[in-house]
């Protein structure tokens, strides 16, 4: 009677456990979803903004001084980052979102787990290359945010790259430090 009576509560406790990681599966799936699309979005804004520059050159003969050479550089250089950084989180979270429910469907048992601590890990590189893309595109818009400005006044309007190293690494310091501090909310 009381080995049975063990057996039966055993068996509930791992049906509450399973449950459990199940909502956590739905949970980091969801997640993966809405962080693929957010970085979709933000890989689309850098496209435009690399095509309406192409479109800006070609359609009305704009042409920047020759001291913005560099400034041009930056600025398309950070656009593609971003870019790049935002179709790569796409990326994973799509094969992630994919992957990992069929590994807890289809895996043996414990696959459950390893599907949702997969996904937790995954979840924190995606976190944080979601962050890198929108840091970058944030610094390309600060960087192409005071072009009109002559030279001398361009020194002391902004804290882009270069301009003011200082407060571009501030800036990347801080986005780091509140990613780090709020991974695992």
């Amino acid at each position: 009677m009381l080995v049975a009576r063990k057996a039966a509560l055993s068996n509930a406790v791992r049906q509450r456990q399973v449950a459990i990681r199940e909502r956590e599966l739905i949970y980091y799936t969801k997640n993966c979803r809405m962080l693929g699309d957010l970085a979709a979005l933000i890989a689309g804004f850098a496209y435009s903004g690399i095509r309406y520059h192409y479109l800006l050159e070609r359609q009305t003969s704009f042409m920047m001084a020759e001291g913005d050479a560099l400034e041009e550089v930056i600025f398309l250089s950070l656009l593609t980052v971003s870019m790049g950084l935002g179709l790569q989180t796409v990326l994973v979270a799509m094969l992630v979102a994919m992957l990992a429910p069929s590994l807890a469907l289809r895996g043996p048992d414990g696959s459950l787990h390893d599907a949702v601590v997969g996904m937790q890990g995954y979840t924190k590189v995606l976190l944080a290359s979601f962050i890198s893309a929108l840091v970058m595109l944030q610094l390309c818009a600060r960087a192409r945010a005071h072009a009109p400005l002559p030279v001398a006044a361009r020194t002391h309007a902004c804290p882009c790259p270069p301009q003011c190293p200082r407060g571009a690494i501030s800036y990347i310091k801080t986005g780091v430090q509140v990613c780090v501090k709020h991974a695992y909310v």
